[in-house]
């Protein structure tokens, strides 16, 4: 995980260069989506994920970014806002800087 590997602080950077706000939720840790395990156990990632959820969506940010695709997964099925992966918006912002679509 990105915790685990010490990369959080780095993903935050990498957001505020593409957003005028960052919010990172107090309570962001493990969604528990655990690789497919959350497909066959939804509960777990609901329960895993309800503290940052309900942070999440007190925030009333404009976009919401995740660091792997089941995280995406499993945050938008806990907050209900569309979770889109870092790398992709980073890699936009890029090609937009650079005038490339």
């Amino acid at each position: 995980s990105v915790t685990k590997m010490g990369l959080a602080k780095k993903l935050e950077e990498i957001a505020a260069a593409c957003a005028e706000r960052v919010v990172v939720p107090c309570s962001a840790g493990c969604c528990g989506f655990a690789g497919d395990r959350g497909f066959s156990f939804p509960e777990l990632t609901e329960s895993a994920t309800r503290p940052e959820a309900d942070e999440a969506r007190a925030a009333g940010a404009a976009g919401h970014r995740s660091s792997s695709r089941t995280c995406e997964i499993g945050m938008t099925r806990a907050t209900g806002a569309v979770y889109r992966s870092s790398v992709s918006s980073s890699r936009k912002r890029r090609d937009l800087r650079s005038g490339r679509d």
